[in-house]
């Protein structure tokens, strides 16, 4: 669905910093993201577990690369 964000296929780091700023949450405003969702989601992973999934997510086939 368009509404949603399409991360499969997403540059790793992209992911891992994405899901490292949900866990900090708004304690900080210049790094943190405010979503409840993702925030409780998160809370509970380690680097090595946010790592993890990141690289998972863009392993999956995406479609960023647009092709001439």
């Amino acid at each position: 669905m368009p509404v949603y964000p399409k991360l499969a296929g997403q540059y790793s780091d992209y992911l891992y910093y994405a899901l490292k700023a949900y866990k900090v949450g708004n304690g900080n405003a210049q790094y943190g993201r405010n979503n409840a969702i993702m925030g409780s989601q998160v809370q509970n992973f380690s680097d090595a577990d946010m790592q993890d999934i990141a690289a998972y997510i863009a392993s999956l086939p995406g479609n960023f690369v647009i092709k001439k």
